[in-house]
């Protein structure tokens, strides 16, 4: 990639595949934004004739660049140097950089960085103090459910607006990222152990009284090779039960209107029944199908998992999960551990 335009003669730019924009563009929105138009700029016809060509492969590539990060599929990497308070440096060598609705997040081998653009640091600065107070009951149960909850390194400023910097384990990736390096679906084996852990997030959610608002695919990072997974993303979106809600990204808000009963959505407050339903929508895009119809006819998927991920949860995260158990063992049977033979490494290139 390349970060200086002067730097791009156009034999360098019509040199690059269509299909290879990371060979120019970072991923970054801001870096690639100023790189552009830098080099439209230096390309125009109307300013130099003799590089219509040029111009014109700077905007195929611009376009599969920008489809790309919208189809989840941008392979690139790079290092990315954040200028912080007090003149201080923070260098980032990424494996994926992925813009999600407040900004970007860096996926690095041990921590995950979230970007925020300045107009959103209310809802990080929410982020943070729920981060920070997560009850727990006694020190044995931080122990174990820090396992699944958001460790911060570092909170930072830097030129753009706040950043987070979050503990992700070296064999965690995240769950989108996952379920696209399969091709768009997991082994229904799999999306079971990643539901226990989806469930028993939800059941600390429910023990805390708290609703997150934002379980996704985009928010949770699982690690195949130790059956475990972790809720790090998405806490701007976390409120007390109850509590109104002003803020939700657009699949929670999708569910929001169109599933939850009305009397939950009328008075606009947070409801852990939509924890529940984000669980199942996980569930059902992991098999391959959000929307859920193909999944009742696929002998492929046990019956009791295909009636669980399509059927309303309970109210309250603890119940529900027990209920997931016994769903689990009768669609598989004794719990089992069934190797997924699949790293960080061969999804992300990772070093």
């Amino acid at each position: 990639m390349w970060t200086q335009s002067d730097s791009v003669t156009p034999d360098v730019l019509l040199a690059i595949p269509a299909n290879r924009p990371d060979q120019l563009f970072s991923g970054d929105e801001e870096a690639d934004r100023k790189l552009y138009w830098a080099l439209a700029l230096a390309y125009h016809p109307d300013r130099h004739p003799g590089r219509a060509e040029a111009f014109k492969h700077l905007g195929e590539l611009k376009a599969q660049r920008d489809r790309q990060i919208a189809e989840h599929r941008w392979p690139g990497a790079g290092i990315r140097e954040l200028k912080l308070a007090g003149g201080k440096r923070l260098r980032i060598r990424y494996l994926r950089n992925v813009p999600f609705e407040l900004g970007n997040a860096l996926i690095a081998t041990h921590s995950v960085t979230y970007l925020l653009r300045e107009e959103h640091r209310a809802l990080y600065q929410h982020a943070v103090r729920t981060i920070r107070h997560l009850p727990f009951e006694n020190d044995a149960m931080r122990a174990e459910a820090r396992r699944f909850l958001p460790h911060i390194e570092l909170e930072a400023e830097t030129s753009a607006g706040p950043a987070l910097v979050l503990r992700k384990p070296p064999h965690a990736a995240r769950l989108r990222d996952v379920l696209d390096h399969l091709g768009g679906r997991v082994n229904p084996r799999h999306v079971a152990w990643i539901l226990s852990t989806l469930h028993n997030v939800g059941a600390y959610l429910s023990w805390a009284g708290l609703t997150h608002n934002a379980i996704s695919l985009e928010t949770v990072f699982v690690s195949p090779a130790h059956h475990s997974g972790m809720l790090l993303g998405g806490w701007w979106y976390a409120r007390p039960a109850g509590e109104r809600i002003a803020h939700l990204p657009g699949p929670s808000a999708d569910l929001w209107q169109s599933i939850l009963p009305h009397h939950l959505t009328a008075a606009g407050r947070a409801t852990p029944r939509l924890d529940r339903e984000l669980i199942r929508l996980a569930g059902r895009t992991l098999l391959g199908d959000a929307g859920g119809m193909r999944l009742l006819r696929d002998p492929a998927i046990p019956r009791a998992l295909r009636t669980w991920v399509t059927s309303p949860g309970d109210d309250d995260g603890i119940v529900d999960y027990a209920n997931w158990a016994r769903t689990r063992e009768a669609a598989f049977g004794p719990r089992k551990f069934v190797v997924m033979d699949l790293t960080p490494r061969e999804i992300y290139g990772a070093p």
